[in-house]
């Protein structure tokens, strides 16, 4: 009896011996396999977090970027309304527009608007008689006359109510960063001065210090009606193209170019698709000739919250890509020496057991 115990208790031994000597290949085998499908599952995870924050930092420049325009609409047009200020208040000024002293008011003031020009980006300067016909252009000589009432409202309510209207307004020659304020003399009020600042120079300026491109699509039928003086004349010779054909390919759907930093760039980019859903701020990063360009669309509102078209921001990010990349790449090869070192720890550990 005492001699088959013992006979069982090592066969049970040798069994047990057996199992150990299998485990010890075995499972060796499992632990690489376990850390693998580990690693897997870790990088797809940073993979998925990676495109995530790319894509949220690109959206986020181009908002910055945004929001860094709409402020400087306001800072420009508040400089307009408070030069245009400044002029409208001094006694002789308001004399020389009540007696309809053109000569006077174009001797003492052009000089004036030429070194303001040339300084500041001053595009426009003018008076206009109530409601809202233009008295006096210091930017262009002789042309006067013609009724804004149809088009200008800042002129209009400016007039209407005597107080001053500032922001972003069309006018024959296209966009401006307009402040109109009324004039008085001896209490009586004659009509409003207007001062107007470079569009396409904020733009410009802009893109100097972001990088980014800035355009400017307008309801076409709005264009059609207002801007009669955009000047097309060195693109139309270039092209050898009549005004209608330049029209058609400056027009996308429901809405003609009006400016951008880049022109090529943007009609190469931009498609009705885009332009129609512009209703809000949206992002999306088209791919071109096997390059990716960061747009932002927002509706483009003028100084009464009018909707008239829609601004567009365009941003290349190989540089912020490749800083994502890199990092991705860092990622990745921390979470190889991490598998690496828990393996080394793993399998020394189990040995050490099995001894």
């Amino acid at each position: 009896m005492l001699f088959c115990v013992k006979n069982e208790d090592n066969s049970m031994y040798a069994l047990s011996r057996l199992n150990m000597r299998g485990l010890r290949f075995k499972i060796p085998l499992l632990i690489p396999m376990v850390s693998c499908i580990s690693l897997t599952l870790t990088l797809l995870a940073i993979r998925v977090d990676h495109d995530f924050a790319l894509e949220c930092a690109k959206s986020n420049e181009l908002k910055a970027i945004s929001e860094q325009i709409a402020s400087d609409f306001l800072k420009i047009a508040g400089k307009a309304e408070s030069r245009a200020d400044m002029l409208a208040t001094i006694p002789s000024i308001g004399k020389a527009f009540k007696n309809e002293d053109r000569t006077w008011l174009w001797d003492q003031l052009r000089p004036m608007f030429v070194e303001q020009n040339e300084k500041y980006d001053l595009s426009e300067m003018q008076f206009h008689n109530a409601p809202a016909s233009t008295f006096l252009k210091l930017h262009k000589d002789g042309d006067y006359g013609e009724d804004l009432s149809d088009f200008r409202q800042t002129v209009v309510s400016t007039n209407s109510l005597k107080s001053p209207q500032k922001g972003l307004e069309l006018g024959r020659a296209g966009l401006g960063l307009r402040g109109v304020v009324p004039v008085f003399y001896e209490k009586e009020h004659i009509g409003s001065l207007e001062f107007v600042f470079s569009f396409k120079s904020l733009i410009n300026k802009t893109k100097k210090i972001t990088g980014a491109d800035i355009s400017i699509f307008v309801n076409k039928n709005l264009y059609k009606r207002v801007c009669t003086k955009v000047s097309n004349e060195q693109e139309k010779k270039e092209k050898k193209l009549t005004d209608e054909q330049l029209d058609v390919i400056n027009t996308i759907g429901n809405f003609r170019y009006l400016e951008s930093t880049d022109k090529e760039k943007i009609m190469s980019l931009m498609t009705s698709t885009y332009l129609n859903k512009s209703t809000e701020f949206y992002t999306v990063f088209p791919i071109v000739d096997g390059k990716e360009e960061g747009l932002s669309l927002e509706p483009l509102f003028d100084f009464s919250g009018a909707k008239i078209g829609t601004i567009v921001i365009s941003k290349n990010f190989d540089k912020l890509n490749a800083q994502y990349q890199d990092k991705f790449a860092k990622n990745v090869l921390i979470k190889l020496m991490q598998l690496l070192l828990v393996l080394m720890i793993s399998i020394f550990v189990y040995n050490a057991w099995l001894m």
